[in-house]
């Protein structure tokens, strides 16, 4: 998808570079030729419609930060700072996503009488933390790969002696020991984990995703929370 955003931006760069050699306009026409064709490549190589407001805003922002003036070391601590919170985002095509109660309530609702529950890619711990409390006789565990809000989450769970929080790729992670596994990914990811907890988790065990089912696997049960979090459910 970041390719695909990236080409509409090359693709409406190079189509305003050629006109440029055949008619002479003022540059603030060139800039938005610029942005209404990128924001038209952008739709003809189908990205999602939130991209268009960006593809459309992307060189006038660029514009506007230019003109501020802002000095260089502000760029590289904003891009240390959002490196430490999505770090490998760009590869695994997993962002941060936030969950709310009524996704911890569905959850909590199939948790095992006794045993262990893995959140992979933990983020800021939310879900934990409430379950955590909920269920002092259950085990959890969370892995999340990005150093600040793992940090972030290891500082929140402080003192909850059956919360274990580690720092890694879930990828690596083996999921035989774990009663109920939950996720809160991205549409990339859905079917390299399908195979991976399909190959890994053991008869008798849950895993549930939030918001994103498996392409071409039926859930056997989708959960409403009131809100586009539905939760897709499979029992092995």
């Amino acid at each position: 998808m970041a390719l695909r955003a990236a080409l509409a931006q090359l693709g409406a760069g190079l189509a305003v570079a050629t006109l440029a050699f055949f008619f002479a306009l003022p540059a603030a026409a060139w800039f938005l030729l610029h942005s209404l064709g990128a924001t038209t490549f952008a739709a003809a190589l189908r990205l999602p419609w939130w991209w268009l407001p960006i593809q459309f805003g992307f060189v006038p922002a660029l514009l506007l930060v230019a003109s501020l003036e802002i000095a260089p070391a502000w760029f590289l601590a904003a891009f240390l700072l959002l490196s430490l919170i999505y770090w490998s985002t760009w590869r695994s095509r997993v962002p941060l996503y936030l969950s709310g109660q009524p996704v911890w309530q569905a959850i909590e609702a199939h948790l095992p009488v006794s045993g262990r529950v893995l959140d992979l890619g933990a983020g800021l711990g939310g879900p934990l933390l409430y379950l955590a409390r909920r269920r002092p006789d259950l085990q959890f565990e969370g892995i999340e790969a990005a150093p600040l809000p793992w940090l972030a989450s290891c500082m929140r769970a402080w003192g909850l002696a059956n919360l274990r929080l580690r720092w890694g790729s879930f990828w690596r992670l083996p999921l035989e020991s774990y009663d109920l596994v939950f996720a809160y990914l991205s549409p990339a990811a859905m079917p390299q984990l399908w195979q991976k907890v399909r190959a890994e988790m053991r008869p008798g065990s849950l895993f549930i995703s939030v918001e994103f089912p498996v392409p071409g696997v039926a859930a056997d049960q989708i959960i409403e929370t009131g809100g586009r979090q539905r939760l897709y459910l499979w029992r092995f």
